[in-house]
């Protein structure tokens, strides 16, 4: 799988990836015995022979193209395939040709099928445009000693991140780091916070697209 993009190889760039080692000696071999070995028929600086590996900028098809650089897409095959099926197995075509001819939806899948990675920052911008701003935070319920009620939410990974490592050596050490850290923002007395909640990434969803990637 490519860290980067998440795309799973196709079968063809695996072995050819996986094979990578046992290129490498026999290139070595070829190598020692036309230059170095008993009456070897090139010259130690000649120019190596290239060694072919598949990897994932191989797995993108492109459409046939004319002179002019038109795609070629067939389309007449494809539909007169759709019209036999439509003959043999009663399928309205006008329904059928509602849908994108595709898999899954191009706005959700990419070409393999793979779900495509979210961007936070465009949900975050569509929150702004369907939501208000707000001059001044509003007034929360007193609690039975009159004294306002607030909340501390903490995005649990930036916390971390946002560590010094040099803090801590194991995860006890750690542990004490971040309990230290919210006694700290409840103590403040200027912050008037009664109570802590700190969220954390979830991997466990199996329809969530960061599960599927890690």
């Amino acid at each position: 799988m490519n860290i980067t993009t998440g795309k799973i190889a196709s079968q063809e760039v695996q072995e050819s990836l996986g094979n990578i080692p046992e290129k490498g000696r026999s290139a070595f071999e070829t190598f020692v015995n036309e230059r170095l070995g008993d009456g070897h028929i090139k010259r130690f600086w000649d120019p190596l022979g290239m060694i072919i590996v598949l990897s994932f900028s191989d797995m993108k098809k492109g459409l046939s193209n004319d002179k002019d650089k038109k795609l070629i897409l067939g389309a007449e095959v494809l539909f007169r395939r759709l019209l036999a099926v439509s003959r043999s197995r009663k399928v309205d075509l006008k329904m059928v040709l509602t849908y994108e001819l595709v898999v899954g939806p191009p706005s959700l899948f990419k070409d393999d099928s793979s779900m495509r990675k979210t961007a936070e920052a465009d949900l975050q911008k569509k929150l702004e445009e369907n939501s208000k701003s707000l001059l001044e935070l509003p007034v929360l319920p007193q609690t039975a000693s009159d004294q306002p009620m607030s909340a501390y939410i903490i995005d649990g990974m930036e916390m971390l991140q946002s560590l010094d490592e040099n803090q801590f050596r194991t995860f006890d050490d750690l542990a004490v780091v971040v309990q230290k850290k919210l006694v700290q923002i409840l103590k403040n007395a200027s912050l008037d916070v009664t109570s802590v909640t700190v969220v954390f990434d979830r991997y466990d969803v199996e329809t969530s697209v960061k599960g599927s990637e890690r």
